[in-house]
């Protein structure tokens, strides 16, 4: 975390196999993302776990500091 920030990365080990594909439908190299959170997530009990294949990041939100729903009526 820094300031109101959440970055996620990933670097492969080295070594890491790299097959010379004709074709692949996503990359397994390394990656950054970067998500911008606002003041309703409770930042000091952000939690992550990977798990067959997915990482799950889970991002409680503070008591009483929820954003309240709009409906967006489309015509």
């Amino acid at each position: 975390m820094q300031g109101s920030e959440l970055q996620i990365s990933y670097t492969p080990p080295e070594g890491f196999p790299r097959p010379d594909w004709i074709l692949r439908e996503y990359s397994r190299g390394g990656f950054v993302r970067t998500f911008t959170l606002n003041e309703t997530v409770d930042t000091t009990n952000i939690t992550a776990r990977y798990e067959d294949g997915v990482l799950h990041v889970t991002m409680p939100l503070i008591p009483g500091k929820e954003v309240a729903k709009q409906e967006v009526k489309v015509s």
